[in-house]
């Protein structure tokens, strides 16, 4: 339904703005280096933009015919899921955005730093059990370990989401629209993002 559209874009962009958060809370300096897992995403390309304006070097996860797109939005290295495993990466890592959850927690950890921060944005099916364990998961292991394991839900939160809105204002970051929809096409839409093909954003055309 179109409610269901507008309830994704909604969460998205509370997603986004608390991911901005957290990027503060694990103080992301600049030269500091931060991963997003799903960086062509709707969230991802976000992630990875607002990484790069707190001066972070970027690397992004995406399939190889994104990652002109991934580079252009500020990363500066860009791994092919489909034929690299960043979980080698041992120890790289100063913050992990996972916007996919196709990685398990413990392998992640390892990718961080020492004092590193993991956000957990995705789980695959965040309303499933599985999902839902997932960021249990994290919030139960992070204070056994120097590694912070962030889950984060959607909260509404003013703030932040001007903050993010002063930042597109400004041309510092910048939507990613991948396709207009019109509005009886909605179905369609909502079948994309479920299969995972889309880059960036769908909008609705009302």
């Amino acid at each position: 339904t179109v409610a269901d559209v507008v309830r994704l874009d909604r969460n998205n962009r509370i997603l986004v703005s608390q991911g901005l958060r957290r990027m503060r809370a694990g103080r992301v300096q600049p030269g500091q280096h931060v991963l997003v897992i799903g960086a062509s995403g709707g969230v991802g390309t976000f992630a990875v933009q607002l990484a790069a304006h707190f001066g972070a070097t970027v690397t992004g996860v995406a399939g190889a015919s994104r990652a002109a797109l991934v580079r252009s939005l500020g990363a500066t290295h860009v791994v092919d899921y489909r034929t690299e495993d960043v979980t080698t990466h041992l120890g790289r890592y100063d913050v992990i955005v996972d916007a996919v959850g196709n990685h398990p927690l413990g392998a992640l950890r390892r990718v961080l730093t020492a004092r590193g921060t993991l956000v957990v944005v995705g789980g695959q099916n965040p309303n499933s059990l599985t999902g839902m364990r997932r960021f249990a998961g994290a919030a139960l292991r992070s204070p056994f370990t120097r590694r912070r394991l962030v889950p984060l839900f959607s909260k509404p939160n003013a703030p932040d989401l001007h903050t993010v809105l002063a930042l597109i204002g400004s041309g510092a970051v910048r939507p990613v629209v991948a396709a207009t929809y019109a509005l009886p096409d909605t179905a369609a839409a909502l079948q994309r993002i479920e299969d995972g093909h889309a880059a960036g954003k769908l909008v609705i055309a009302v």
